[in-house]
């Protein structure tokens, strides 16, 4: 009660009521009645209505004459929470020096014990996350036990090259001015000697800060509706894989416009019903297709940026194509290719899937199977994806992103990331690959470079799992893994 004494200040605190009593009767005098009460509290009401009515009528002409401004801010606020939530599934590794040799066995393998435990460990954070929000689709973010698990992998080049870190449209490359001759990805050199994981570390900071100044201060933390630092159009080009249809990218197109809806879609379907022909066929075909949607909806100067989402077989046939797409080279910027085989079927061990694919190419005499195994030529220096690791492409790009799946056999994960493996250390039969991936990253700036190896969570026990089907058709279903990159 009001005169307890607080042992803590020595002093008598008063409840509200003894207080509001207090104040109605210095007004009204000691002899309070019911109604009076019931008046003042009436007058009080009516008094913060009328605050709430005209500050909402405030509210509705502020709309009126600013609405893009106040829906770009509450935007802004909800894809900076978003994006929050979702990095908890998206790990950092530690930053690597060289882009073509990878130095752990099995890193890959060991990412799927990890993911697990992740999982579990950030359970119940994800539940009092989920409560914190006052209003959310719970549709729009799954539960962590079902979330893929994305493990990221950077590189440096020792020096800060014009790198973005947004992948789709929110980055700024620095001037041609401000770009000195070792940055460019051309005239790229590797290091003589390798630094520790340390110097590495600090290396990736230096770049970091280095950047801050050119690229955060025209987008921030790049979120997708920060203004965009070019003028024109970005045309996201998507390309389906074997024996599929553009229908196959709906989703990743679909979840790409909902955040970048300036940019404009071609979801290829020149090469729907080839899918089985010569990849450097299917590379024509592709690049006249993109060349005649630039003349119909990006005419002169309106083309700014030029950027391919690639599945399975589509990123060959993009790959097949940036030669031919040359004129739009400084146009070009990000390149994704989820479970392509750019090293074709590597076949290190035995398994379900290779014996499959090997009965399967006897039987359908696919020029693209001879192809993508690397038998349509008895020299291997001849074949047609030894040749393409010698064309130009990749160097074109402010970003180029290797998706892989270690559960994928359809895109063997060590031809999907496009590295060297170590247990390929004194096997003459693995040379031609070692000389594929130092052609393919020659004359990439490590800096552009990023890999993904995601862990997808697949519960059902089938024979596409078993022969890692499965895994290779998530990159088309998974709904969470896209969310999460195009955040």
């Amino acid at each position: 009660s009001g005169n307890d004494s607080d042992p803590a200040t020595g002093t008598n605190p008063m409840s509200g009521a003894a207080l509001l009593r207090i104040q109605l009767e210095s007004e009204h005098g000691r002899k309070l009645s019911a109604r009076a009460v019931a008046a003042r509290l009436a007058y009080d009401l009516d008094a913060v209505a009328s605050q709430v009515l005209e500050a909402w009528h405030l509210v509705l002409t502020v709309l009126v004459h600013a609405p893009r401004e106040i829906a770009m801010c509450l935007r802004e606020s909800w894809e900076r929470r978003i994006a929050r939530r979702w990095s908890t599934t998206m790990i950092k590794e530690d930053p690597r020096a060289d882009v073509a040799v990878t130095e752990r066995e099995d890193c890959c393998g060991s990412h799927s014990a990890l993911s697990e435990s992740l999982r579990k460990a950030a359970g119940d954070a994800d539940a009092e996350a989920s409560q914190a929000l006052p209003f959310q689709d719970l549709s729009m973010v799954p539960p962590m036990a079902l979330r893929p698990m994305i493990f990221e992998e950077r590189y440096y080049g020792g020096g800060a090259a014009a790198a973005s870190k947004s992948l789709w449209g929110s980055a700024a490359a620095k001037p041609e001015s401000q770009v000195s001759d070792t940055q460019r990805p051309s005239n790229a050199t590797p290091r003589s000697s390798r630094p520790t994981a340390a110097e590495a570390k600090e290396l990736l900071r230096e770049y970091d800060d280095s950047t801050s100044m050119t690229l955060k201060q025209y987008c921030g933390e790049c979120i997708p509706s920060t203004p965009r630092p070019y003028r024109g159009v970005h045309l996201i080009v998507l390309v389906h894989g074997f024996q599929g249809n553009s229908f196959d990218m709906r989703l990743m197109r679909n979840n790409l416009a909902l955040l970048y809806p300036d940019s404009i879609f071609l979801s290829s379907i020149c090469n729907e019903d080839n899918t089985e022909g010569d990849i450097s066929e299917m590379g024509i075909r592709l690049a006249q297709e993109v060349v005649n949607y630039i003349c119909d909806w990006c005419p002169g100067s309106a083309l700014a940026r030029l950027s391919f989402v690639a599945h399975s077989l589509g990123g060959l046939i993009v790959r097949s194509a940036l030669p031919l797409l040359h004129e739009y080279s400084s146009k070009m910027f990000t390149f994704i290719s989820f479970g392509t085989s750019h090293l074709g079927i590597v076949q290190d061990e035995i398994s379900l899937f290779n014996t499959g694919f090997w009965m399967f190419k006897k039987w359908r005499k696919s020029t693209f199977l001879q192809q993508v195994s690397m038998t349509d030529h008895p020299n291997p220096r001849e074949t047609f994806l030894f040749k393409l690791s010698k064309a130009k492409g990749f160097e074109f790009f402010q970003n180029v992103v290797l998706s892989s799946c270690y559960e994928d056999q359809y895109g063997p994960i060590q031809s999907a990331r496009a590295e060297i493996r170590p247990e390929w250390a004194g096997k003459p039969e693995k040379q031609v690959y070692r000389e594929m991936v130092e052609n393919l990253w020659g004359p990439v700036h490590p800096d552009r470079v990023r890999r993904l190896d995601i862990n997808f969570v697949i519960p059902e026990k089938n024979l596409d799992s078993f022969i890692g089907r499965a895994a290779h058709i998530q990159f088309l279903e998974s709904q969470p893994m896209m969310r999460m990159l195009v955040h």
